[in-house]
């Protein structure tokens, strides 16, 4: 995607155009077209360079020879089309008998998709490269080191990803199925058959393809193209659902011959959904998260009561929410803060409508116990905890009922991390708010922001 700032004549012609009566002389200038330009990482663009002599006559018949002064930000070919491959400014020459003509190439971050975790925050370019920010103690951060980033820096491992997924670590699918997780292992909950923190993707073990993948806190959980899930790590409250309270260091089927076209998974239970938009959900029932009017623990899936129809299912550390086929929003389980948002602090071990009468297209529900939701027209509402402002609104204040993120923005993506938020816009754009102690919103400070805040790397 080039910046509307790019000149469409730009990106044509060959690298000697215009075609023009040869000269006679020495070079005497050589002029790169455009001198300036921005471009997204992975984008191309072709320059266009002229070749003149002391008199102003352009020469056609001179070779060109292309470079680029740091191939790692940008590279360019013997035609003149140029790369952008890191967020940096960089000079392209054109070198024509000695003479040099340059401009200058500033390659920015577009996000294709975005994933805040438990402790960093990773978003995905258009070439399938992951880039991720924030806390990286124990490699969270997927760049082979333990040092907290305050901006975007590239996953390591050159690994294609066609979707990321969030936990307490970080997770990539690729084109054929593949799962890669990084970060902290002590539960096994990386899934690649040990308990070593990876500061790395590591594949997960066991041959499956995936096609999503869904991180808790200690543990994760796959869904392969046919629908079934697939989890792994600590599973001291069954929120594996292999009906056994086992750690597992490998995936493990889930058990009740439930077949899910989404999964969700929070901090000490899993939930998911069938083609028919059935809700199911096991593991830890504390403040009945599980949603099926009990308080006991579960091993395996157990339905949700209600007898709605759900499109989507989220779910964090103590509720859960489910958004119907109609757009209507429902939240169970914990309610302290206002997390279930229907306008009490009341919890329910039953679906409860979400007050406002808002229709939403994706609900995300946040690790610090609130819960955003999107509307079809892009619109951003957040409520629930507010302690660190990442309900966006320009308080800390807790809301019990859906309140509009302030800032005029209009999200294609909205999605909540550890204890804060991040938006993403059509132009791929990405913003953040909340806690930013460690960097996770990835603005180059650790400040706390109560307003969406553009991520660095982008302008």
């Amino acid at each position: 995607m080039l910046l509307a700032a790019i000149a469409m004549s730009a990106c044509g012609g060959d690298a000697t155009s215009p075609a023009v009566t040869p000269g006679s002389g020495l070079v005497a200038s050589v002029i790169v077209s455009p001198g300036t330009a921005t471009l997204a990482l992975g984008d191309t663009l072709r320059l266009t360079a002229t070749v003149k002599d002391s008199t102003g006559a352009v020469l056609t018949d001179r070779a060109l020879t292309w470079a680029s002064s740091d191939t790692t930000a940008a590279t360019v070919d013997a035609t003149g089309l140029v790369t952008a491959r890191a967020p940096d400014t960089v000079t392209i020459t054109a070198t024509v008998d000695g003479t040099v003509g340059a401009a200058a190439l500033h390659g920015v971050l577009r996000f294709t998709q975005i994933a805040p975790a438990m402790e960093a925050t990773c978003a995905l370019i258009k070439t399938g490269t992951a880039y991720c920010w924030g806390m990286n103690e124990w490699g969270y951060v997927g760049d082979t080191t333990l040092v907290n980033r305050l901006t975007p820096v590239p996953v390591v491992g050159g690994i294609v990803f066609t979707r990321l997924d969030d936990g307490s670590n970080s997770c990539g699918v690729t084109a054929d199925g593949s799962a890669y997780c990084w970060g902290s292992n002590f539960y096994g909950e990386i899934g690649d058959n040990s308990k070593y923190t990876r500061r790395a993707p590591t594949l997960v073990d066991g041959g499956l393809g995936f096609a999503q993948i869904a991180g808790g806190e200690d543990h994760t959980c796959g869904l392969t193209p046919q629908g079934t899930a697939y989890c792994w790590g600590s599973n001291t409250f069954g929120q594996l659902g292999d009906s056994t309270f086992t750690e597992r260091l490998m995936p493990v089927a889930v058990l009740g011959g439930v077949t899910f076209t989404q999964l969700s998974a929070g901090v000490s239970h899993t939930c998911g959904i069938t083609s028919t938009g059935a809700a199911y959900c096991w593991g830890s029932n504390s403040y009945g998260v599980l949603g099926n009017t009990s308080s006991a623990n579960r091993d395996a899936p157990a339905a949700v009561s209600g007898g709605l129809t759900f499109a989507q299912i989220t779910t964090n550390i103590q509720h859960t929410c489910g958004l119907t086929t109609s757009g209507a929003a429902y939240c169970w389980g914990d309610n302290q803060y206002g997390e279930l948002g229907d306008g009490t602090n009341t919890s329910s071990s039953l679906p409860v409508a979400v007050a406002g009468g808002l229709t939403f297209t994706t609900l995300s529900a946040g690790r610090s116990e609130d819960t955003c939701g999107l509307t079809a027209n892009g619109a951003a509402y957040c409520w629930g905890y507010n302690g660190t402002g990442q309900l966006g609104d320009g308080t800390t204040t807790n809301r019990n009922v859906p309140t509009a993120v302030t800032g005029g923005l209009s999200f294609t993506q909205l999605e909540t991390g550890g204890a804060w938020t991040c938006g993403l816009t059509s132009a791929g754009l990405a913003y953040c708010w909340g806690d930013n102690h460690a960097g996770s919103l990835g603005d180059g400070t650790t400040d706390e922001r109560n307003t969406p805040t553009l991520v660095a790397g982008q302008q």
